[in-house]
């Protein structure tokens, strides 16, 4: 049985996805040790799976959708840079995701209950909506890195409505990791 590694997520819009891109630049002479995340690959992660079984895309969509029924549209804005677990060590370099945030919160939860039926691990970490832009594999004390992560801490990106989820197939290749499309869950 062929097996898949997935994750669900939400789209960010190109306009605010190029935006996000384009902050690689002003992080070239204080942290060239990041291995910033592809274009394509900026979302909102809500829940990775890690490998599943082909078969089952199909009933986690359905199951998705029913959970997310009445749902709605949910407004979200991208602002305010920060890093996991702290500036001056980064780990993870992120923005932060803001806006309606009890209702992100009450999606990320319906996702969770829905993968908990298929045998999924919940997270035991409280939810935090972000998304990761870059990656530090040895992090190191940098001042320099975390001079420039607090001087946009409340820089906006924009703002836009949550329309739908996606489950996202994930292929690990050399030059990093590319996405594609297995199933859309939309937010009626």
């Amino acid at each position: 049985m062929a097996e898949i590694r997935t994750f669900i997520a939400a789209e960010i819009p190109n306009e605010i996805r190029e935006q996000l891109w384009k902050l690689r630049a002003e992080f070239s002479n204080t942290a060239p040790e990041v291995r910033w995340v592809r274009k394509e690959g900026i979302h909102l992660t809500l829940k990775f799976l890690g490998d599943v079984e082909e078969t089952k895309i199909k009933d986690i969509q359905n199951e998705l959708s029913e959970a997310v029924k009445n749902s709605g549209k949910i407004y979200a804005e991208i602002k305010s840079l920060g890093a996991f677990p702290k500036a001056a060590t980064a780990r993870v370099i992120w923005v932060g995701v803001s806006g309606e945030l009890e209702k992100i919160k009450e999606l990320w939860t319906k996702v969770e209950t829905v993968m908990d039926k298929f045998g999924f691990e919940r997270e035991k970490r409280d939810f935090v909506p972000h998304i990761t832009l870059g990656r530090i594999k040895n992090p190191r004390l940098n001042r320099k890195l975390a001079e420039k992560i607090s001087e946009m801490t409340e820089r906006e990106f924009g703002r836009f409505e949550i329309k739908d989820i996606v489950i996202f197939k994930s292929q690990l290749l050399p030059q990093g990791a590319v996405y594609s499309e297995l199933a859309r869950i939309v937010l009626e």
